[in-house]
């Protein structure tokens, strides 16, 4: 209690906090998470002041003192005023209703429903918990203040599981029933709030519990109809679970690799978690485990002998995955790396099959490094998850995730012995020097041939200039022979 009432005074000497209260007359309240991060011991620097009126003339007053702007957000009758300062931000609203008690009255979950009065003294600390949100906090439950509250606002079901996934909460049994009872009303709501608040989930250490939480209640399909076709679709010899069941599971696999990936890739983990530490990284990839294989029961066929195929459920499963991401409106960066790992999520397993009978080539490691890029671990992280949730009789004949993962070894060794012959030197020939020694003008040629050379000198098949343009004249001779003459 004494570092509560430590973390108060520390929140009204703030100089964002004490413009605001010269600047108002009236009541001012601290709100919100802000109040529940306090309880639960974590540093604030951002706060959600709510006050009973005059809220632009006190914003417009505070920010003239800081030297700031008030930023205008929102829209009526939910108005906000934002001021940032020294790197922390304000956001100040009115109260709804006709008073505090009301205005907490229409919040979604207890542990939000609190607030503290504040004053210029930094003398005042009583807290106002007109539903038991500390309690809850205590017991580690997250529970609705009212179902007419989730009626009003039916993304309310969503920041249910946001809360318990981000604070490690467990959602009480009749908030749950809520959901079930009205998982379908999600659908009203605008996309890009469902979007925000489903990232927020994938955001968590562990959100594996909490998206099979909202499958149970039906939360999950309704807003990704697309995963209901997913349901008791048979896989075959390679698998022991349904397609739904087998996105389950991965997502759970893939959550233990980004906990641990120094027991996958002991050589390599100072870059995998330098890729892993790249803002939001972690939360796409889970994003694109549950869309991968939604292409999958609009592929299945199943030849003479019994066995099951989804021959090009990686291009199908784009149209789907598509769908969702653009009625999220997540953006074109989402949806540009989650198209790239779905897109190319079987090639490592190809490679697996390959050296079933031969050894992995320089030229296939090149290959698939050029395609991906700086992705290259996205797609072996998300891979190695898609291995350990696939672990039907054929694939364990074949050494299942075992195999799996000694390939994406011996193809990192063989891309790093890449990397090393390439690092360092200028490129062996440049698009002004072939245009020169073969007389082509920009363009596709120019740039399949200046590939040709790069992926030489890569697997190690050419070191010098002279090799690069006997190269280059050679695939230049090829191509024109096979179109008839090139200009």
């Amino acid at each position: 209690m004494d570092n509560f009432i430590d973390e108060i005074r520390r929140v009204q000497k703030d100089p964002l906090v004490q413009a605001i209260l010269a600047a108002y007359k009236g009541r001012v309240y601290l709100v919100g998470g802000s109040v529940r991060d306090l309880l639960l011991n974590r540093y604030i620097a951002d706060y959600d002041l709510v006050v009973a009126g005059d809220l632009e003339s006190t914003a417009l007053r505070a920010a003239e003192t800081l030297g700031v702007r008030a930023i205008h957000l929102g829209r009526d009758p939910k108005t906000v005023f934002r001021l940032v300062f020294d790197g922390r931000i304000l956001d100040l609203c009115t109260i709804e209703g006709d008073d505090i008690h009301a205005d907490l009255a229409r919040r979604d979950l207890t542990v939000n429903a609190l607030a503290l009065p504040l004053a210029e003294t930094g003398k005042e600390t009583e807290l106002l918990d007109p539903f038991s949100g500390r309690q809850d906090l205590d017991n580690r439950v997250a529970r609705f203040i009212s179902e007419a509250n989730v009626l009003a606002d039916p993304v309310r079901m969503l920041r249910l599981f946001r809360f318990s996934s981000n604070l490690d909460l467990t959602p009480d049994a009749a908030s749950l029933d809520i959901v079930r009872r009205h998982a379908d009303k999600i659908r009203q709501s605008a996309g890009e709030r469902l979007g925000e608040e489903f990232m927020h989930i994938l955001g968590a250490g562990v959100a594996h519990s909490t998206i099979l939480s909202m499958l149970d209640t039906g939360l999950l399909e309704a807003m990704f109809p697309e995963m209901t076709s997913l349901r008791s679709v048979g896989q075959g010899e390679n698998h022991h679970l349904d397609v739904l069941n087998h996105t389950m599971a991965v997502l759970d696999h893939l959550e233990t690799i980004l906990s641990v990936p120094d027991k996958y890739w002991p050589d390599h983990v100072d870059e995998v978690l330098d890729y892993l530490s790249i803002e939001g990284k972690k939360r796409l990839l889970k994003l694109t485990v549950l869309l991968h294989d939604l292409g999958k029961p609009a592929s299945k066929t199943e030849d003479e002998s019994g066995e099951i195929h989804f021959y090009g459920h990686e291009i199908t499963g784009l149209e789907p995955a598509g769908r969702v991401m653009d009625r999220l409106r997540l953006g074109n960066d989402v949806k540009s790396f989650v198209n790239l790992i779905i897109r190319h999520h079987l090639r490592l397993f190809h490679l697996l099959e390959v050296t079933q009978t031969s050894e992995l080539t320089p030229r296939a490691v090149h290959r698939l490094s050029r395609d991906l890029g700086d992705e290259i671990w996205g797609l072996i992280i998300h891979s190695m998850a898609d291995a350990e949730g696939t672990l039907g009789p054929a694939r364990l004949e074949h050494g299942g995730p075992t195999a799996f993962l000694e390939l994406t070894k011996t193809f990192m060794a063989e891309l790093h012995r890449q990397k090393e012959r390439v690092s360092g030197s200028p490129p062996l020939l440049n698009g002004h020097d072939l245009m020169d020694i073969l007389g082509i003008r920009p363009g596709p040629l120019l740039g399949r041939i200046l590939g040709d050379i790069e992926e030489a000198r890569a697997t190690g098949r050419i070191s010098e200039k002279d090799q690069a343009i006997e190269l280059a004249r050679r695939v230049f001779q090829d191509l024109s022979a096979k179109s008839g003459g090139l200009d």
